[in-house]
């Protein structure tokens, strides 16, 4: 399977997603951190995102986005969330559809916690009221074309204020590999369990910070540590009964969300995050609520029997403005139960 890496332009004015593209000749997982990081509605305002993208690279600006894969697809999240927090701006296309956009709100709401917001407006709308902090450009009347208006020139001015504000860098990516390092075989993982459609920007973001303490083989992370052609249950119970602890993350739709039938995912014996859960408990394995974006603990009466006593299990909540405290607070619980035994003693 092509895994996908981070290659880069040879004008060096475009930082884009490759899906098992070489770059000189040989897969590569260089990447160079990007000036602007486009946060837009893939579905309805590709267009515009692209002429955008033209925009700001013929200013000169290394952009992200998602291009080389339609609609987003093929994208993982760990890769998504990487590239937004360690863009120098991101720049949110705001339309008719992207402002009731949770993806695009959620993350706006990162940017806006790293104080690196820009927005931009291609129809007659309003920006979500919480991003006003935020300077936003109005767009709706530009051709695509005329690099020498107004509007673009302000746009630009102000993109290059905030990246020029950030000191420069670049960094080394881990190689996507599930393959085990000699220092951390057979040592205890972490598995992270979450729901695509309500939390895969934080838990993606989440994943990054575990792999690069613990190691990427020591954090599993649903689809994308599944090998093809494996039953999918039972690669899960068996990643269960390789961990040492359970982190469970938790957004504001976690409890509610829905199938295309209205059915309440929860409520489906079969439905991954309530096997996932159920597992873990079953197997007495320390289960972490991770509350995000404003999330509570459920309440008993709202799970499904086999999970209900996750209401009851002690988690940590992050918060954008205090993420890192959260998470390196998180690290370090999960370092003493993930520790071998014995290991305190032998140091």
């Amino acid at each position: 399977m092509n895994l996908p890496s981070l290659c880069r332009s040879s004008d060096a004015t475009d930082v884009s997603l490759a899906e098992g593209q070489p770059c000189a000749g040989r897969l590569i997982n260089f990447a160079t951190v990007a000036d602007v990081f486009l946060t837009y509605l893939a579905s309805e305002d590709r267009r515009e995102a692209e002429q955008i993208a033209d925009l700001l690279k013929r200013a000169g600006f290394r952009v992200w986005w998602d291009r080389a894969t339609p609609s987003g697809r093929g994208v993982r999240p760990s890769t998504i969330v990487r590239e937004l927090v360690d863009a120098k701006c991101v720049l949110a296309i705001w339309s008719v559809a992207s402002v009731r956009s949770e993806s695009v709100r959620r993350e706006a709401d990162v940017a806006l916690g790293r104080g690196v917001l820009v927005g931009v407006v291609t129809e007659k709308v309003r920006p979500p009221r919480r991003y006003a902090a935020a300077s936003t450009f109005d767009l709706s009347q530009w051709s695509g074309e005329d690099d020498t208006s107004g509007s673009v020139r302000r746009l630009l001015n102000k993109i290059r204020q905030v990246v020029e504000a950030r000191p420069p860098a670049a960094r080394m990516s881990e190689p996507e590999s599930d393959q085990s390092t000699p220092e951390s075989a057979g040592l205890p993982g972490v598995f992270v369990c979450y729901r695509r459609d309500d939390t895969s920007d934080a838990a993606g973001r989440l994943h990054d910070h575990l792999a690069s303490t613990f190691g990427r083989d020591r954090v599993f992370m649903d689809i994308d540590s599944v090998p093809l052609g494996v039953n999918f249950v039972t690669h899960i119970k068996r990643q269960l009964e390789a961990s040492a602890a359970v982190l469970v993350v938790m957004g504001p739709r976690w409890i509610a969300a829905t199938d295309i039938d209205g059915n309440r995912h929860l409520d489906d014996p079969g439905d991954h995050v309530r096997l996932e859960v159920a597992t873990a408990l079953k197997q007495d394995l320390p289960v972490i609520p991770v509350l995000v974006q404003n999330a509570s603990i459920p309440r008993p009466n709202d799970l499904p029997e086999d999970i209900r006593d996750l209401a009851f299990h002690n988690g940590i909540k992050l918060v954008p403005e205090f993420w890192r405290a959260g998470v390196e607070r998180l690290i370090k619980e999960l370092d003493r139960v993930m520790r071998p035994s014995g290991g305190s003693e032998n140091r």
